[in-house]
């Protein structure tokens, strides 16, 4: 089981989709806010024939927004399964301009 925080874009979503074809992990749970690209993923990966249905790993979507600490930890909490083997953290943010400018 891996646990991916932030796989909605960027690297984490190229992390999650070259895991979603790899048959090492039976789960993948995706913490995040906006899941098109996931979705989008889950859809393709069901036409998908190279790796067949049993063996791809269950993408489980996580909603929260990370800024707000008392979601993650409500989300955490659904993980019934207690034996994540990776976490991936890929959440980030950029702010471009000067360093006096953020608030």
């Amino acid at each position: 089981t891996m646990l991916i925080a932030g796989g909605m874009d960027g690297i984490g979503f190229s992390l999650l989709s070259s895991e979603s074809q790899r048959i090492k992990y039976s789960n993948l749970f995706v913490l995040g806010r906006d899941f098109v690209k996931v979705d989008q993923l889950l859809l393709n990966n069901s036409n998908n024939n190279q790796t067949p249905k049993q063996q791809q790993p269950k993408i489980m979507k996580l909603p929260c927004d990370i800024t707000q600490f008392n979601e993650i930890g409500v989300m955490l909490s659904k993980i019934k399964d207690d034996s994540i083997h990776d976490f991936i953290l890929t959440i980030g943010s950029f702010h471009r301009g000067k360093i006096a400018d953020i608030t």
